[in-house]
Formats: C-alpha cells, structure tokens, sequence
C-alpha cells in the first residue's frame, strides 16, 4: 500500500514535525477533504494508543476513537475539519478501552496547502503549547511548508500584479541559496516552452494537474526530472485567482522505475526462454503471470490471460488439477512435484509440474509452476513397458516349452535308453554265470560294471532334467530331495524347513518355484563359499513364501548374480522374471561377508490361476 500523505504529495521531515508537535504530549493529525488521516503524530499515538499503521490512510477509524455517536461522524464528516472548531472539548476512546478528554483546535487550510487542515488536540494540562501554536498560526504554517520534502508553489492574482510564493525545498531542488533568489529569477528560463505549455492546458482543461512528469532547468542549467502537481483556483466569476501545486524531484523514481523495467525484461526473456510453459497462480486459482508458451497451451497471448481466473483459461479438469496442486502447495509452504495427464488444446498430455511457494511485494502467497510436456517420454515408456510384458509372456512360453521338452527327454531317456541298459546288465550277469573260464567272468564283470555306471548316469540326468518327486510325492519331498543332492555335490548342509501344511498351487507355480529353488541352491554352492544353507517354506492366506539363506561371503546390491546368467542359466534376474511372471516378487537382503536371503513371494490367487490347482 503506498503511503497515503503522496496524495498530497506530502511528506514532512521527521525533524520538522517534531518541531511543530512539541513532543508526544500534543495530539498533531493531518486530514484531507475526506476526513483521512494523512499524519498521525507520535503525541496522537502516545494519548490514542493506536498506532499510525491503523490510522493513517483510512477513514474507518474514528467511530472507534469517539464513543460519543455525536461526535462519531465528525471528524468524517467534516465538523472537526471545519475552520472555528477550536477550544472544542471532546472524549476519546483510547486503545486500551479507558476514556481521555482532549481539546482539539483546527487550523484552516494554508496557501499551497491543498485543501489539507492541521487538527491539534491536547489535554488541559499542555494548554499553553498549544496556545503559543494558535496565537502565531502563520509560523506554524511557515514551519510546516519549509518542513516539506516536496516543493511547494504559489501565484496569486493581485489586481493586474502576480504574487509568487515558494517554499525553500523548492529553491534547492532548483539551485537557488534561498526563496527569495528564486522569486527574483525569470522562470521562464527554469521551464521550458514545450512544458509549460503543455501544463497550461492541462490545467485550463482539467483545472488541475496529477502527477505530470516534467523536466525544469535548474539554475546551473542541469535538468531536473519532476513531477507536478497543480490546481486552479477561480472566483465565482470563473476568473483565475490563485495557482498552487508541488514539485517533487523524480530523477531516483525515474532510475528505479528504469531499473525495474531493465529487470522486468530480464526476468521476461530468462522466463520465455525456458522453452516450458511457466506459470504463476494465487491461492484462489488466479493467472497471475505466465509466458507465451503456456499460453500456446491454452491457445492464445498470454498478455490476455493474466488475472484471469484458471478455469477460465484451460480445461476444467486441467485448472482444478492445478489449482489443487497450487493450495497444496501453499499449504505445505514447500517445493513438490506431480504428474499428471490433461486435455490442453483437444490432445491428452502428460506434464511434470514442479510447484514452488513464492511472495508476492506485499507478502501475498502464491505459487510459480514450471511444467514440462514429457507426453513422448510417457509414449515411449509405454512401448517399452507393451514390449516388456511380450518379452515376459514369451519367456513364460519358452520356459513351459522347456519343461515340456525336458520331460519328453526323461521320458525318453527313461523309456528307451535306461531300459535298454537295465536289460543289458541283466543279461551280463545270465552270461557271466554261464561263462566257464574265470578270465571271461572277470571280462563280463567289468563290462556288467560300466553299464550299470552309464545306467546311473542315465537316471541322474533324467532326475535333472525332470524330477518325478515333484509330480510323484509333492513339493516339500522334492525340496528335500533337491536338498539332499545339492549337499552332496557341494560339501553343503542343506536343511529345508515348512509348516507341514500341503500347498495348493498350480503345477505351473510348482515347476517355477522349484527350478528357482535350484538356481539359488547351485548358486550358494558355486559361488557364495558356505558351510550351511537353509530352505524354509510357508503359506498364509494370502501368499507363499519360500527363502533361500546362507551363510556365505554375500553380495552387493547390483552385482553381477542379479544380471542374466550366461550360457542360458536360469540366474537370479530369470528368477525374478518368472516369479514376476506370477504376479510374485523377489527380494534380496544381503552384505557382504554377513550372508545372503533371498525370498520368493507368490500370491495364492495367481498361483492357483495357472491349471487347476492340486496339492503340492
């Protein structure tokens, strides 16, 4: 809110109005034709209470300050503003609730003062101050004017003569030692042609001049940059009686106002070339700001959307999604980020907003959002993620045609091959009973042995390739089978551990967890140099469990047993794969040198959906 005295424009010097108040016992308040405060004394905040934050520039404040409803309006409606008022005694109500009664003299309007009445008001006890003040009121209104830190002027018609008068502000902004050395110099010299022209008829139009900006020659013949306030005063007849106004120097505005618009653009080419749209919004949904690029979103200039309400400017649901975003924001008074997916200009779109807190000059809080179009990075996560989930179902397929094609081969192996060497050893023996030589028994012996060598052979490899415990006794036998083997083979203590419970999932589920259950047994036997695993197994309601655990070197997050394995091995990213495949999930929990878990989560819901579900 800019300060209310700059209507005048006004402003006296802090020294100037403590000389004119006498100290903080004497109640001083400026009012303009409205009954606004435009000056509230130290004096008028010591016996008031109130402060002049609350006072100054308003003009609801006196029904508070005066309880009497006779004196409620007067200050408002002009009776304490008029001139004669002085010696009136009325109470006030103070701040604090407690009553004080003062007696308040109005001094009339001075030349050059704009319409502006000094009020004084004072307890009985500092009469005397006062009184001094209001025998002498013309020095009072000499101090004031020279107290100025604007310029103030004055020509007054007096017959056919012009009577200047100026205040000594005035002389320095322009150069001169004193008022009087200014009223002895042709001004026509200190205001040029074009601009006193110009102010004539502004005024001649207008009978009055706001705030023109004009440049004066000072007596040096350097230019001043001013601003002029000026109005015409006539007599009943129409005729120009008096001409008054103010002068205030405008050079530091002028630099700041340049400067501002220097920063301005900066600030404008920094946010337009961004190249995302930008936008800033208040807490009720309001277009503060934004660049052209948000507004090639919204389809037209930006300069047209600024103070606009959003709903006015995008889509429904896209405003109310950033309007949410916007109070959440202001009420958190923190930094966040969303995605989310919008119709702007008839095409969905995806956009990444990251949302900040911002003040605005008065402290008003609002929010600055950057949003990025990532509408091809989503496109493209979604080809990626389409291929994903073809991969998974092709590798689900390879794997079920794996298994089928590893059964086939132990059955085959079963059928044809360890048959026939079954057989081949029987019949060794039929001839090494029958052979009459001890040399050719001996032969027969050693050939009965390497046959039953490649018939164990034979049958291990069928076990590997397809375990029949698995289909034949259940899942927790064939754990312990596949514990048992997997011992032996590395000098490991495995030991499987289960609630007894039977486990209803899909032969498909089964096959999985098992063929994953041997990845990660053969892998802690390879690589993870430990004395001891353990497999444990459980079910709930919900899921099934079954973790892998050793007490080996470990491993770090990222290594290289979570990648696929090479040369075709199932590997730890396979098993992943396939759990997943299930709508399960793999975690591991693992440091090294302090061992390595892994757990395997199946839902029953999925795991019972592939094929009818059967008792493991």
């Amino acid at each position: 809110m800019s300060d209310p005295r700059s209507r005048l424009p006004w402003a006296p010097t802090p020294d100037a109005v403590q000389e004119l108040l006498g100290g903080p016992h004497v109640w001083l308040m400026a009012l303009d034709r409205a009954g606004r405060a435009l000056l509230w004394s130290e004096g008028a905040e010591r016996l008031s209470g109130w402060p002049a934050s609350d006072v100054v520039g308003g003009d609801a404040f006196w029904e508070r300050l005066f309880p009497d409803p006779r004196y409620s309006g007067f200050v408002r409606d002009g009776c304490l503003c008029s001139p004669g008022a002085c010696g009136l005694e009325v109470a006030i109500c103070r701040r604090d609730g407690s009553a004080c009664v003062l007696q308040w003299h109005v001094f009339p309007p001075a030349d050059g003062a704009d319409g502006v009445r000094l009020v004084v008001g004072h307890e009985r006890r500092d009469r005397a101050t006062v009184v001094r003040t209001i025998e002498h009121p013309e020095r009072f209104f000499e101090k004031f004017l020279a107290g100025l830190s604007v310029g103030v002027f004055q020509v007054r018609r007096q017959g056919a003569r012009l009577d200047k008068a100026a205040n000594p502000t005035l002389a320095r902004m322009l150069g001169f030692g004193s008022t009087q050395e200014l009223l002895d110099f042709d001004h026509d010299l200190l205001v040029p042609a074009s601009e006193r022209a110009r102010v004539e008829e502004l005024l001649n139009l207008h009978g009055s001049v706001r705030d023109s900006e004009v440049d004066l020659v000072r007596r040096d013949g350097t230019v001043l940059q001013a601003s002029i306030n000026a109005r015409v005063l006539r007599d009943a007849d129409g005729r120009l009686q008096m001409v008054t106004g103010t002068v205030e120097d405008t050079a530091e505005r002028r630099a700041a106002q340049q400067a501002l618009k220097a920063s301005k653009e900066k600030y404008r080419q920094l946010v337009e070339g961004v190249g995302e749209p930008i936008l800033t919004v208040d807490e009720h949904g309001v277009c503060l700001a934004m660049n052209q690029v948000a507004a090639r979103y919204a389809g037209g200039d930006a300069s047209t959307f600024e103070g606009r309400p959003l709903r006015d400017i995008f889509p429904l649901d896209a405003a109310n999604a950033f309007l949410r975003i916007a109070r959440s924001v202001i009420d958190t008074a923190r930094p966040q980020r969303h995605e989310l997916q919008v119709m702007l200009q008839g095409k969905e779109t995806w956009l990444q907003m990251r949302a900040c807190p911002v003040r605005g000059v008065g402290g008003e809080a609002r929010v600055q959002i950057l949003a990025l179009d990532i509408t091809d990075r989503k496109s493209a996560e979604g080809e990626v993620l389409l291929y994903q989930q073809r991969l998974r179902a092709l590798a689900s397929r390879l794997s079920d045609t794996e298994e089928r094609e590893r059964r086939r081969l132990a059955a085959d192996l079963h059928a044809n091959i360890s048959q026939s060497l079954a057989l081949a050893i029987m019949n060794l023996g039929v001839l090494r009973g029958s052979a009459t030589r001890p040399r050719e028994a001996d032969g027969l012996r050693t050939i009965q042995d390497l046959v039953e060598q490649a018939l164990l052979a034979a049958r291990t490899l069928t076990c590997e390739l397809s375990p029949p415990v698995l289909s034949e006794l259940g899942f927790e036998e064939a754990l312990e089978w596949l514990a048992e083997i997997t011992g032996e083979r590395y000098a490991l203590a495995v030991r499987v551990e289960h609630d007894g419970l039977p486990l209803v999932i899909s032969e498909h589920a089964r096959t999985v967890l098992f063929k994953a259950v041997q990845e990660l047994l053969t892998n802690v036997g390879r690589h993870a140099a430990a004395r001891e695993a353990v497999v444990a197994v459980r079910a709930d309601a919900s899921d099934v469990v079954v973790s892998v655990s050793d007490d080996g070197c470990g491993m770090r997050e990222g290594s290289d047993a979570a990648r696929p394995a090479r040369g075709g091995g199932f590997g730890l990213f396979n098993v992943r794969e396939q759990i997943r495949q299930l709508g399960g999930a793999v975690r591991v929990r693992s440091r090294p040198g302090e061992g390595t878990c892994i757990l395997l989560t199946l839902p029953l819901r999925d795991a019972e959906a592939d094929g009818q579900g059967a008792p493991a």
